[in-house]
């Protein structure tokens, strides 16, 4: 993030006079953050799972393939 790279920036120009822990400063914005990747990786789980409402596999088994894909598509 930049606001962050910033901060750290001016933290090490400023050495010694600058007394705000990083760490209290940033909990919120770090857990933000996290939630915001965390509903990233769920959307593309889903559109993973999507994909397979539409595959049809072949071969000799490939009736009974197809069909374990659509049951785990619809239990999805």
């Amino acid at each position: 993030m930049k606001f962050k790279e910033a901060y750290f920036e001016y933290k090490s120009k400023a050495k010694n006079s600058w007394k705000i822990t990083s760490s209290a400063l940033f909990v919120r914005l770090d857990a933000f953050s996290e939630r915001c990747q965390d509903l990233m990786q769920m959307t593309q789980t889903i559109m993973q799972f999507n994909k397979l409402e539409k595959i049809e596999v072949g071969n000799t088994k490939g009736a009974a393939m197809t069909n374990a894909v659509k049951q785990i598509f619809e239990e999805f």
